[in-house]
């Protein structure tokens, strides 16, 4: 909750956004402002207050997120509006929205952060002689969500990048970025031995859980527990992973084994085609269910996994430098707030090493 003094005057000039009346100009007078706003008072840090706006929707949260005051935000945002004698923001509930002129700045203001981006990278390359290349690492359930998003954001930005993109266990990427074959892993599951020489960073929550296709008996229950699991073939993760012993774990709390019949796969492309052809079980990431929902229909069932797996984690060394790990990470953490948001999970993360 907002503390005095900057309460008060934030909700009173939070409320005053959709009270703000501009006064009128004339089409002269109008363009002389935008050209002395655009050429003379536009601020790079009011740009990257109006993209985080976009993105959370809560002047509270943009100011959490940049370690400023709430009350700091919507001053950068009023003098926008001064400056330009139109309103960029409406009181929504208990957020804010963009008027249609807020859009269209924030959207052009993204493609501005990210053109700098870009430009920060190509000009510490061209002056320290790096060599534009990316390794990056990813658990099997979630290479489909990591990394196409990743590499088209990259690209976009460093269009020359070269990057590697690698599937496996945790276990199995460790020791490639121990060595500095890959320069970034992410997973939910990063318990190693050469931990202690890592940093990692929590990018979103994205917990698993069983499913099955729309036309199997289950999905018809109104109620499934458990119980109802018992003897029914799955679709599992590969014997000795972390996902597997997490399963395996939550059947035997629940008196269950792994039945006969079962189908040991990793790629999660298979396993929503076979989930439509046969009544398996699955268990999946709640994100892959939402994002497919409508090309493979499926059911989540009520039943509780392991909470052990809900936390996505990127992990990197600790002696890193590397100004493009800095630039998938900040990429993750976007991505996560927005295409995440997309299909229906809201999450709140923290960009930045």
């Amino acid at each position: 909750m907002l503390t005095s003094p900057f309460s008060e005057w934030f909700e009173m000039n939070s409320r005053s956004v959709n009270k703000k009346v501009m006064p009128k100009q004339g089409p002269r007078s109008e363009a002389l402002l935008i050209e002395r706003f655009f050429s003379r008072r536009l601020r790079l840090s009011q740009v990257r207050v109006l993209v985080a706006i976009a993105s959370a929707g809560q002047l509270k949260l943009v100011a959490e997120e940049m370690n400023v005051t709430p009350a700091a935000v919507s001053k950068q945002i009023s003098e926008m509006e001064d400056a330009l004698k139109h309103p960029i923001l409406q009181r929504s509930g208990n957020g804010v929205v963009l008027t249609e002129l807020g859009h269209l700045l924030a959207r052009r203001g993204r493609e501005l952060l990210d053109q700098l981006d870009r430009t920060r990278v190509e000009v510490e390359a061209m002056c320290t002689g790096q060599a534009g290349r990316i390794g990056i690492g990813a658990g099997y359930s979630l290479s489909a969500l990591i990394f196409p998003a990743l590499a088209f954001t990259l690209k976009r930005q460093t269009p020359n990048v070269t990057l590697s993109l690698k599937e496996g266990t945790f276990s199995y990427l460790a020791p490639m970025l121990a060595d500095s074959t890959i320069d970034l892993v992410v997973a939910r599951y990063t318990t190693h031995r050469l931990i202690s020489s890592f940093r990692q960073q929590t990018i979103f929550q994205d917990p698993m859980v069983v499913v099955c296709s729309a036309h199997h008996p289950l999905a018809a229950k109104s109620d499934v527990g458990w119980a109802d699991l018992e003897g029914l073939p799955w679709i599992l993760p590969e014997a000795g992973s972390p996902n597997r012993e997490y399963l395996e774990r939550d059947l035997a709390q629940h008196g269950l084994t792994v039945p006969p019949g079962c189908v040991e796969s990793q790629t999660w492309t298979m396993n929503l085609e076979l989930l439509t052809i046969y009544p398996f079980l699955a268990m999946l990431p709640l994100t892959l269910t939402r994002k497919y929902r409508f090309v493979t229909p499926m059911r989540v069932l009520p039943v509780s996994m392991e909470a052990g797996l809900g936390a996505v984690k990127a992990v990197w060394r600790e002696d890193s430098d590397d100004v493009l790990v800095d630039l998938a990470l900040q990429t993750l953490h976007r991505n996560a707030r927005d295409a995440w948001n997309d299909v229906g999970i809201v999450q709140q993360s923290q960009p930045g090493r």
